[in-house]
């Protein structure tokens, strides 16, 4: 006989109380911390990160730089100027994760640079328009993928 397992919701585990409960509580722990102080007491512990769940730092944490260090993209498709709302866009580049075109920069409107998720964006760029809103074009009615083809907004 096969037994069902039951999964829990982080909701599920906490059981609702009203507004007025809930911050009557905070209100009384806010309190409690406060006076705790007062007296000189120390409110913080140290803890190791098993042992954290549930529990506020006791002060700010910064990074001593930036991670990633500069902007990457969150999703495929062109990498272009943002503001820059040309029908058509010249493809200068090609920018995959692990593999970066270095000749790729928008230096005039209406250049993009085709872009996968986890790619830097090249300079010049600061937006990314999705793949899904774009379709291929080619500048002569010869053959599409010709030379200058590039991406339609939608």
């Amino acid at each position: 006989m096969a037994t069902k397992k039951s999964y829990e919701t982080p909701a599920a585990m906490y059981k609702m109380v009203a507004m007025e409960e809930a911050l009557d509580r905070v209100l009384s722990h806010a309190r409690e911390v406060f006076e705790d102080q007062q007296r000189g007491a120390q409110a913080t512990e140290e803890v190791s990160v098993h042992e954290c769940v549930g529990c506020v730092l006791a002060k700010d944490v910064a990074a001593p730089a930036d991670f990633p260090d500069r902007p990457l993209s969150i999703m495929d498709g062109f990498a272009v100027k943002a503001g820059d709302e040309s029908a058509v866009y010249t493809v200068v580049g090609e920018n995959r994760a692990g593999r970066v075109d270095p000749g790729a920069r928008l230096t005039a409107k209406a250049q993009a640079c085709y872009i996968t998720t986890g790619s830097p964006l090249p300079p010049g760029a600061d937006a990314v328009v999705m793949i899904e809103d774009t379709e291929k074009v080619a500048d002569n009615d010869e053959e599409e993928g010709a030379a200058g083809e590039g991406p339609r907004r939608k």
